[in-house]
């Protein structure tokens, strides 16, 4: 997977729905939420770079439960494009779809986590580069 760090120097504005998805999980993580969010980016690089190989490979069953672990570590932060994203990977793998139908969900997949961090570095711009000098 491309690291999310060539990423980060390119924000997106956040929406006011965002904005307050952001709001209300500072709220219920308070202290917690960049330990949250770091162990989502990380966890979540992991899973993508697995999911790729398994694509790459066309394992298909090991792509959709990479991309629910992925969707299980974003719905806790309330990422609902991941969650669709990954529903959408299952559904073409058990719908028996193309394989160039199963590689664009996967595709997606990657991309969607990738525009969560980048909403997260939005909010937080701090919260890459910290994690970053921490695992470095």
């Amino acid at each position: 997977m491309t690291s999310t760090s060539s990423l980060v120097n390119s924000p997106i504005p956040l929406t006011e729905a965002e904005s307050r998805a952001f709001t209300l999980l500072e709220t219920a993580f308070g202290d917690t939420l960049w330990a949250k969010l770091r162990a989502y980016i990380d966890q979540g690089e992991g899973h993508c770079e697995a999911l790729q190989e398994a694509t790459t490979c066309t394992h298909w069953q090991e792509a959709v439960r990479r991309a629910l672990k992925i969707a299980a570590l974003a719905s806790d932060l309330d990422f609902r494009a991941v969650v669709q994203a990954a529903r959408a990977l299952s559904d073409a793998v058990y719908e028996h779809h193309t394989t160039h139908a199963r590689r664009n969900a996967a595709q997606m997949m990657v991309l969607e986590f990738e525009r969560s961090v980048l909403l997260l570095q939005s909010r937080y711009p701090g919260l890459v580069a910290s994690y970053e000098a921490s695992v470095a």
